[in-house]
C-alpha cells in the first residue's frame, strides 16, 4: 500500500515487497480532545531503495540504493548504499554489507554482453539490434535497441525485440528505464 496525502517522489527501481506500507501522514486522533500526531509530509524514495515485504514506512527520505529487511518499520531517514532491520529498523550495513557492490563500466559492459548473448541465443534474436553505448549521442535514428551503460537507460520503440529484452531482464538481470523521448 502506497499513501501519497503528503506527498511522493520516487526515483526508478523502486522495489516495494508484498504486504508493505508506505505511508506520508499520520491522521486519527481527535485535534480538538488535544491528539498531537496529525500531520503530512512529503516521502522521498531515491533510485533503486528496495523495500523487500512487510515493511511499515514512514515519511522520511530514502536515499539511492538503501533497503529495508523484511519487517522493518522505518521511522528514520535512511542513508545511500545502507541496509536497515528491525522494529524500529536500524542501520545494519556494518554487519552485513551494503545492498550494491562497486562495479565499474568495463566490467558492467563485459556482463551486458554476456546477458545480451544469452538472450539472443535463447530467443533466436539478432545481436547486432542491440548496441551497448555510453553516451545518448551514440544513438543513430534506426530500428536497433540503444543501452546507455551508464544511466542505465534504453531507445523503447515498444517492438517485439525490446519487449522480449525487458521480459528477460527483470525482475533480477538488468534494471533499465526508457531514455526520455526528446532524444533522437
Amino acid at each position: 500500500m502506497i499513501d501519497s496525502i503528503g506527498g511522493l517522489n520516487a526515483g526508478a527501481n523502486l522495489g516495494v515487497g508484498a504486504h508493505s506500507q508506505l505511508w506520508s501522514h499520520i491522521k486519527f486522533g481527535d485535534t480538538l480532545e488535544g491528539c498531537r500526531f496529525k500531520s503530512e509530509k512529503r516521502m522521498i524514495i531515491g533510485t533503486d531503495v528496495w523495500f523487500v515485504g512487510h515493511c511499515i514506512v514512514s515519511p522520511i527520505i530514502a536515499s539511492n540504493k538503501s533497503m529495508a529487511l523484511v519487517g522493518s518499520v522505518i521511522i528514520k531517514d535512511m542513508e545511500e548504499n545502507h541496509v536497515y532491520a528491525g522494529v524500529p529498523a536500524i542501520d545494519i550495513t556494518k554487519k552485513i554489507g551494503p545492498q550494491f557492490r562497486k562495479v565499474n563500466i568495463s566490467e558492467k559492459k563485459r556482463r551486458l554482453d554476456i546477458l545480451l548473448k544469452q538472450f539472443c541465443n535463447i530467443y533466436n534474436m539478432n545481436r547486432t539490434d542491440y548496441i551497448i553505448i555510453d553516451c545518448d549521442d551514440e544513438i543513430k535514428n534506426d530500428d536497433k535497441i540503444y543501452i546507455n551503460i551508464k544511466e542505465r537507460t534504453y531507445t523503447k520503440k515498444n517492438l517485439k525485440k525490446d519487449i522480449m529484452l525487458m521480459r528477460f531482464f527483470l525482475p533480477e538481470k538488468v534494471k533499465l528505464t526508457p531514455m526520455d523521448k526528446h532524444h533522437k
